[in-house]
């Protein structure tokens, strides 16, 4: 089999279906990385790469991993009543609390472990690129550095964002559920992430809000400076 027929499988097995994969090929043209994104491929290394950038790409794939399996245990955990809520308003701060709500309000979702994820990737969007002012380029030194969560819980400190909050807004109605994320950063331009991008395919993050469209809900949709955005979950 070719490395697209392998990860076609993955993705179809119920077991492997959620393990990151990352794919290394010397096919380098926006084409080939754009149909191993869309096919579901976590990570793309072009070769020949980094020593450097190969650990950064292969730690941040398994601490996200790991986050997702916490995330569907917590679902386990919740009660299913939560799926009788037509309309309920959350606030939050920290990256926990983030993951712990995107269980929680998944669990009120049909096919909550898809919800979960893309979720989760909305709540920690409004928590470090918004509240706190973590950019693309920032998070990217981090993540190689290995001191992400680290400079999270430092800006979570400073007197300037300690009364910070993002909020969740859930709304059932007419065979669909509205969640509605808004955070009080300044926005991003949040276009070109909606959709995968060649350029950013061998960096090690900056795919969660495409895999969110793609994967956890029918639509996504951002409004004004990028402060506020809206995922729309299927109910009927």
């Amino acid at each position: 089999m070719s490395g697209m027929e392998v990860l076609a499988k993955i993705k179809e097995h119920p077991v492997l279906t959620h393990c990151p994969v990352i794919l290394q090929t010397a096919r380098a043209a926006k084409e080939d990385i754009l149909e191993g994104m869309q096919a579901g491929a976590y990570y793309y290394l072009t070769k020949p790469f980094e020593e450097k950038m190969l650990f950064s790409v292969v730690d941040t794939a398994v601490r996200d991993r790991l986050q997702y399996k916490e995330l569907l245990r917590e679902l386990e955990d919740n009660n299913k009543v939560l799926g009788l809520i037509d309309s309920v308003c959350f606030r939050f701060q920290s990256l926990d609390q983030a993951r712990s709500l995107a269980s929680l309000v998944a669990n009120a979702c049909p096919e909550s472990c898809k919800v979960v994820m893309g979720l989760s990737e909305l709540l920690i969007n409004a928590v470090e690129h918004g509240n706190l002012g973590i950019s693309y380029d920032d998070k990217t030194l981090f993540n190689e550095q290995g001191n992400w969560l680290e400079e999270v819980e430092k800006r979570l400190q400073q007197e300037s964002n300690k009364n910070k909050f993002a909020t969740l807004e859930f709304q059932r109605s007419n065979g669909e559920i509205k969640i509605i994320v808004k955070d009080q950063g300044s926005g991003f331009d949040w276009q070109p992430y909606l959709q995968m991008s060649a350029d950013r395919a061998m960096h090690n993050h900056g795919r969660g809000i495409a895999m969110a469209g793609m994967l956890s809900f029918s639509r996504v949709e951002y409004q004004g400076n990028g402060n506020e955005v809206h995922a729309f979950v299927d109910d009927s």
